[in-house]
């Protein structure tokens, strides 16, 4: 998803660049938490990966919620008393 890439582009200047091997084309590749040595991904990756996944399905099934259940609203004065009001925007 594009929250994913986002993370994962923010998370490359946590890395350093380490030179695959001194040859011509000056290869790099990243090394750190979520990338090992060869450039792929490591368990660590894998967790946050997985939380993600698991946020998004949370937000999404709030949005659901939200369009189920419209925002209710309250107030207290000693002049008027309680008034109490849902909103009919979804």
């Amino acid at each position: 998803s594009q929250r994913r890439e986002n993370w994962k582009s923010q998370q490359k200047g946590n890395y350093s660049l380490l030179p695959l091997k001194p040859d011509p084309n000056n290869s790099w590749k990243l090394v750190g938490r979520f990338y090992d040595e060869n450039g792929a991904p490591t368990e660590a990756l894998r967790e946050v990966e997985a939380a993600i996944e698991e946020a998004l399905k949370f937000q999404a099934e709030s949005e659901q919620k939200k369009q189920q259940f419209p925002p209710c609203n309250s107030e207290w004065s000693s002049a008027k008393g309680t008034r109490f009001w849902c909103s009919r925007q979804r």
